[in-house]
């Protein structure tokens, strides 16, 4: 089992967004782990369904949303994108977080 993943605290005035890599099968636990120390009860998806590869259902069971915003890899979001990625936003400074994990 891998006990580290390698992660990226980005924080701007009033949000803060943990950017890390996909999980996998082998390092999904140690994940749900970096989540919790950092408070994140959301992940954002941007990546296509086709690159994931963990049990989401795992994260959710431990009360983790996951959003999905399918970007292909080396394309820019569209503006429906955008639109989900700000609701997304609005709905987790409603529900007083300010901090979501992006992979």
């Amino acid at each position: 089992m891998i006990n580290y993943i390698k992660s990226y605290l980005i924080s701007a005035k009033t949000f803060n967004y943990l950017v890390t890599p996909s999980p996998n099968p082998s390092n999904i636990e140690c994940y749900k782990d970096l989540l919790f120390k950092h408070g994140i009860t959301t992940i954002v998806r941007a990546c296509t369904i086709s690159e994931v590869n963990y049990d989401a259902e795992y994260l959710q069971n431990y009360g983790i949303s996951i959003q999905d915003i399918p970007i292909r890899d080396g394309l820019t979001p569209t503006t429906e994108d955008i639109v989900i990625w700000k609701n997304i936003l609005l709905t987790e400074i409603s529900n007083k977080k300010n901090i979501i994990a992006v992979h």
